[in-house]
């Protein structure tokens, strides 16, 4: 008898998951905040994370990533390619919460390398390098704090954008804009609402109002 050989399917790697939800095409910049969104559920998903804070070592499901931390950073954070491996360097002296969101955000410029052409192509009133930086925020918001749990939270009697940001261990900064993303921080009031019952998103939700872009 011949012998009988088995092909084996090997599942593309975590980055390339996340990066294979980019259409090869010029995309709206809307398309592109939504591309983010769901490519933080993904990795929430993959690292079977549900409930907050988000721990940092769902990088570790990255391959070639390392987290440096340095005292003497000039800014929040960065990233780049050292030819073997991603390194983001983070600026220690910031607090954890910022430290957090910080490498977050520099995540998603790592997960963009291969597909920015495609996702920021600008606009007469936002080039793309602003493009970018904004949806790399939003990433950050979206990993950090899923709308579900949002939901979750407020179910939990989580009221004011100091008890989200201590619940989601992010800066206080990143839950009041999180939570205006959403639709649920109301201009001049110190409470916010409970989440509402129904779908998400917001039938009007405009996304670039919700970050402080401009189309």
């Amino acid at each position: 008898m011949g012998q009988q050989h088995t092909r084996r399917h090997s599942s593309p790697s975590p980055l390339s998951a996340l990066r294979g939800l980019v259409p090869r095409r010029p995309l709206l910049y809307q398309e592109s905040l939504r591309i983010a969104e769901l490519q933080a559920q993904l990795l929430l998903d993959l690292a079977g994370v549900k409930e907050p804070p988000v721990p940092t070592d769902v990088l570790s499901l990255i391959p070639h990533m390392k987290v440096v931390y340095l005292d003497d950073s000039p800014i929040a954070a960065s990233a780049h390619w050292d030819g073997r491996d991603w390194i983001i360097v983070v600026n220690a002296r910031q607090r954890e919460p910022r430290r957090r969101h910080s490498l977050a955000h520099e995540l998603k410029h790592v997960v963009d390398h291969t597909t920015r052409s495609f996702l920021y192509a600008g606009t007469p009133r936002m080039a793309p390098l602003e493009q970018a930086e904004r949806a790399a925020d939003y990433f950050a918001g979206c990993l950090l704090m899923p709308f579900g749990w949002l939901r979750k939270a407020s179910a939990d009697d989580c009221r004011t954008a100091n008890e989200y940001a201590i619940r989601f261990a992010v800066p206080v900064g990143a839950a009041k804009k999180r939570l205006t993303q959403v639709g649920l921080a109301p201009e001049n009031s110190r409470q916010l609402p409970l989440l509402p019952v129904d779908g998400w998103p917001p039938a009007r939700l405009d996304f670039e109002t919700a970050i402080g872009a401009e189309a």
